[in-house]
């Protein structure tokens, strides 16, 4: 693999893509995926033949709570938090409807 980027291998992608890249984005472009692709060709010389396969990057259980019932409002606390009720239900300013 070559750890060398180019303006043609940036259009191509950018093609792939749909991107639109500019010619002055291009030289940035360039450096930036060769450093990507340098890195890449780091990773692959490290030596992987004793190292078992990981399901799962975190390797620990679900950090949940377990469920609890628990009591939930009772309709008087509910209502308690209304700034106003009518015919018990809640009493909000009017929305639709107004200056016709």
């Amino acid at each position: 693999m070559s750890t060398r980027a180019d303006a043609a291998m940036v259009a191509h992608m950018a093609r792939l893509a749909r991107l639109q890249v500019g010619a002055d984005e291009t030289a940035g472009l360039v450096r930036d995926l060769s450093a990507i692709l340098g890195y890449v060709e780091e990773l692959q010389t490290v030596d992987t033949a004793n190292v078992e396969p990981m399901i799962h990057a975190a390797q620990h259980g679900t950090p949940l709570r377990a469920d609890v019932v628990q009591p939930g409002l009772t309709p008087e606390d509910i209502r308690g938090n209304a700034p106003a009720m009518e015919a018990g239900s809640f009493a909000v300013p009017r929305v639709l409807g107004q200056g016709t």
